[in-house]
């Protein structure tokens, strides 16, 4: 008989916390949890922990994040009407005052459809002039055009849906990478980056006339009697030449050169490019010891970077230059290399230093549910240039989804009450008419809550009269708040809920008072 009691009460605990646990994964009746992503396998020593949770926001990520947000309707009208090159003055023209473009907002003009034109002027202005670029890692030239303005000429290594295997640094530069990553800067809005357009060059009518000695003297001849290029870098070979195609033409990225004195820097999330682990890669509180060697403005320039290069995978960003106290987003070369992998650690900076500015975040938000990758096809349509591979266009849409995740991981460490503006400091200190956060919620009296997050009634109203979600519960054996419940908050009702918040009937007596009569429960 009490076999059959001890039986019968441990599967009645079993249904009790399962009913439990559906009814607070259920609480959340406006988003549900999406495809589930599987997290990658992680080296040892890397901080898996950060992964993990971000991955966890990833699969709570909530709904308007996967779906087109319209107020990006009129700022892509304004990039198409910006890039259609259809009605285009005279190329020379054009490019004739590009050493006095540069300001303090952009490094060229971009509206009024300028974007379009200088793209139509790089492609199809004569060739007066083609010589080696000796500076660098990887093969490219440097050709004059007729208005003498320069370019850089970046040939075509790999077909678009070749994989490039290996480290995140691995491979040849791709030249569709440079491209892709021009049109994706802009809709970005993170205007310091070079114009940059596919040209194709006819090896015997636009180069070998004008060629300088220096470059002839670095071309041979291939066994079909082509004559090819190995050119004069850091890394050439002779047997790694670059060949014209059927049609006696050679691909490549023509990028338009800034002849301004910059000024370099190494980057603090450079990579070792051997076995060794810079200590970035082994401590995760890096940020914390370099904030005060850098101002805030360039952190914030910095992880702007590192989202760029999340999103096309470009982890080779050793060093960054600098003009008019702006990171240039020079030498992208080495993007789109695995539509498959994602290594986020590209993301140290952000996630290290949980900062994003409020300009930055509040444009990337307009980018979901695919206006990202659409816009890019779009802009490139003008140009008749395909850029990548599909696979490549949706990783680019798979990892803004995962800046996402990062962004709200960093809301949730630091509990920054003021999500709006998206002001994520280290300390979580808020701006404005709000308190400091030092160490948790901001706290409300009641009459602020009530009046401020009466919304919340609707998703809290079944929870019984008896308890109230306490901040800093200390009873274990109570249940916590599911990730589901916190991302929803925080995305509709701007409203933090600390990773400690636990379901909770012991603290009536609290400050707040007893909660019996009221209408809202009461959230501290």
């Amino acid at each position: 008989m009490s076999m059959n009691y001890a039986f019968c009460f441990s599967l009645f605990l079993l249904i009790l916390v399962g009913i439990n646990i559906y009814f607070f994964y259920t609480l959340n009746t406006v988003q549900k949890q999406g495809k589930s992503f599987n997290i990658p396998s992680l080296k040892s020593d890397a901080p898996p922990g950060v992964f993990k949770e971000i991955y966890q926001y990833l699969n709570y990520l909530p709904s308007p994040y996967k779906q087109r947000n319209s107020k990006f309707t009129y700022i892509q009208k304004n990039l198409m009407q910006s890039f259609n090159s259809t009605n285009v003055m005279d190329p020379v023209n054009v490019l004739a005052n590009v050493l006095t473009w540069a300001s303090d907002e952009l490094l060229f003009p971009h509206k009024n459809g300028m974007a379009g034109k200088i793209l139509r002027a790089m492609r199809t202005s004569q060739i007066v002039l083609v010589d080696n670029a000796p500076k660098g890692t990887q093969l490219k030239m440097m050709v004059l055009l007729e208005g003498k303005q320069k370019l850089y000429f970046k040939p075509k290594r790999y077909q678009l849906g070749d994989i490039i295997n290996g480290n995140i640094y691995a491979g040849f530069d791709r030249h569709n990478s440079e491209v892709f990553a021009y049109y994706l800067a802009m809709v970005l809005n993170f205007t310091w980056i070079t114009p940059s357009v596919i040209r194709r060059i006819h090896i015997n009518n636009d180069i070998l006339p004008v060629a300088t000695e220096g470059l002839k003297k670095t071309m041979v001849k291939n066994e079909s009697g082509s004559m090819c290029i190995y050119g004069k870098c850091y890394y050439c070979k002779v047997n790694e030449t670059v060949c014209p195609d059927s049609r006696g033409e050679i691909e490549g990225a023509a990028i338009l050169y800034l002849d301004k004195q910059f000024k370099i820097y190494k980057s603090p999330w450079r990579r070792s490019y051997t076995s060794r682990k810079m200590e970035w890669e082994k401590d995760n509180n890096f940020c914390k010891k370099i904030i005060s060697t850098y101002s805030s403005k360039r952190l914030l320039n910095l992880i702007d970077v590192a989202i760029f290069d999340f999103l096309i995978q470009n982890g080779d960003r050793h060093r960054y230059e600098v003009y008019k106290d702006r990171i240039l987003l020079l030498d992208n070369g080495k993007g789109l290399g695995n539509p498959n992998v994602d290594e986020l650690d590209i993301l140290a900076p952000l996630y290290q230093c949980c900062m994003l500015s409020s300009s930055t975040w509040q444009h990337l938000e307009m980018l979901s549910g695919g206006s990202l990758t659409e816009t890019v096809k779009l802009l490139s349509a003008f140009q008749d240039e395909k850029l990548a591979t599909e696979d490549h266009y949706k990783a680019v849409e798979r990892r803004l989804l995962k800046v996402y995740a990062t962004v709200q991981y960093c809301i949730g460490k630091y509990s920054s009450a003021k999500v709006s503006s998206m002001k994520l400091y280290s300390r979580a200190i808020d701006v404005g008419n709000e308190l400091t956060l030092p160490d948790g919620l901001l706290e409300l009296s009641t009459k602020m809550m009530i009046s401020q997050f009466h919304p919340l009634c609707q998703i809290f109203n079944e929870i019984s009269q008896d308890h109230l979600i306490q901040r800093d519960c200390l009873n274990m054996s109570r249940i916590r708040i599911p990730n589901s419940i916190k991302a929803h908050m925080l995305f509709y009702y701007n409203f933090y809920i600390p990773t400690s918040a636990r379901v909770c009937n012991e603290h009536n007596g609290s400050r707040l008072g007893p909660v019996a009569n009221r209408q809202c429960l009461p959230i501290i």
